[in-house]
């Protein structure tokens, strides 16, 4: 670009901070968006319409969680904000689409807020093409649990770097653009972006966006042992897709090869209930704090109760492993239940199952377990620390498409949060991942 042309550029992004500072009405979600113009060479006229497209969504990014956040500046000060505002805002003519995109997650994840994230890779964002594997987060690593039919023997390996970049470091740079309270939710959130390209090129993981080299360290056969015949790392080099539709490949486990236990399965239903060792457990599945259609929670607490009445299983365990939150006021009536059966019978128990995915809801309902029914805790540290935070809704940015979740209650102290003491801890290795085995069940029924 010209002199002339970057005068104008410089300029442009000046008049533009005031405006990002002071309010000026933002444009129509119709505008085009920065992700739909094309990354070659683009006349000055073009760039403009790119940066103003920017700051319109910097905008509303800003004010939006200023003025309906539950408490935007408990962890950073709104001096601070701002100044980390106005710095990016100043960078809105230079940075790449992805960097741009990030940088937008950076400033969210300053609120601290786990509840109050930028998603990166819907609407339309430029960070959506993904290397054909998936990674699962546990307690020993993170291990590919999905390859594609070329790569069949990476399947139950673990993922020790990228481009020669260890993946501690990696994890820590991830870490970056997304508010957590515990480990655990930074290790899941890591998980899911390390097969995005443009994330990792945004975060200088990659040079540029594109070929993605992964270094492994063993594998698994499709039983799920270690394969005896992988020792030394290997380097594998993935090109990233654009649609994993036409997706072919393997998961391990493989549910039609390997049967999974109930509490590992997936299923189209928020909330389900079935005996297992021998009906001595009553296992009850709760994976959304929302009615189903059909069956409210309380309809479904009745059953759960009049089936524990009618077959008298030693205990029952709420599994809130894939509950990320919504109204944790529906489960009042089953806890209730729960508190007066156990009351029945001194030898009866309550177990309440959580792990790295419980969130929001599902944490303070793994509490009140605790507290009002006398539940014991197994599993692994939730996605949330003692709930700060709750009553979740979403802020579009009218260009890039992008939803900014933020969070609209405050219950506890945020600034100074409590971890969720397990007492039965039962990690899930990768041992036991592979082998299609259920460590918080099995310690519940062999504690018994």
């Amino acid at each position: 670009m010209n002199r002339a042309g970057r005068a104008s550029i410089t300029a442009l992004v000046i008049s533009a901070l005031s405006l990002v500072t002071i309010g000026t009405p933002a444009c129509s979600a119709g505008s085009q968006s920065p992700a739909a113009l094309p990354s070659s060479p683009q006349s000055p006229s073009d760039h403009d319409q790119r940066v103003i497209a920017r700051l319109e969504d910097l905008k509303t990014l800003r004010e939006g969680l200023a003025r309906e956040h539950a408490d935007p500046f408990f962890r950073t000060s709104k001096a601070d904000f701002s100044a980390a505002a106005d710095a990016l805002a100043s960078r809105a003519a230079d940075l790449s689409d992805d960097a741009w995109i990030v940088e937008l997650a950076k400033l969210t994840a300053l609120i601290g807020d786990a509840h109050t994230r930028l998603v990166l890779v819907a609407g339309k964002s430029p960070c959506q093409t993904s290397s054909t594997i998936r990674f699962a987060a546990l307690a020993d690593g993170f291990f590919v649990d999905a390859a594609p039919t070329d790569h069949l023997d990476l399947l139950g390996a673990r993922l020790v770097g990228i481009n020669d970049i260890p993946i501690d470091d990696v994890s820590r740079r991830l870490r970056t653009f997304m508010a957590s309270e515990t480990d655990a939710d930074a290790r899941l959130v890591a998980a899911a972006y390390l097969k995005y390209d443009h994330v990792l090129h945004a975060l200088g993981i990659l040079s540029t966006p594109g070929t993605v080299t992964y270094t492994f360290c063993g594998g698994r056969s499709t039983t799920g042992n270690p394969a005896s015949d992988i020792s030394a790392p290997r380097r594998v080099a993935f090109t990233p897709i654009p649609d994993e539709s036409s997706w072919s490949g393997a998961v391990l486990p493989d549910p039609r090869a390997t049967p999974l236990p109930p509490g590992r399965q997936t299923r189209k239903a928020f909330y389900w209930h079935e005996f297992v060792d021998d009906g001595r457990l009553l296992l009850c599945r709760y994976d959304r704090c929302a009615d189903m259609d059909g069956k409210s929670v309380s309809a479904w607490a009745d059953e759960v109760i009049a089936d524990a009445n009618a077959r008298s299983p030693r205990a029952i365990a709420i599994d809130l492993r894939r509950n990320a939150g919504g109204n944790s006021g529906l489960l009042h009536p089953l806890i209730n239940l729960l508190r007066t059966w156990k009351k029945g019978d001194q030898t009866r128990r309550v177990y309440a199952i959580i792990g790295p995915a419980t969130f929001s809801s599902g944490v303070t309902n793994a509490l009140d377990l605790r507290a009002y029914a006398g539940a014991i805790l197994v599993g692994e540290e939730p996605g949330q620390a003692t709930g700060s935070f709750g009553e979740v809704r979403r802020l579009r940015l009218p260009n890039c498409g992008l939803d900014v979740s933020y969070a609209t209650t405050r219950r506890d102290d945020p600034s100074a949060p409590i971890p969720v003491n397990i007492d039965v801890p039962a990690p899930m290795t990768s041992d036991a991942y592979f082998a299609a085995r259920d460590p918080a069940v099995e310690a519940i029924t062999s504690s018994r």
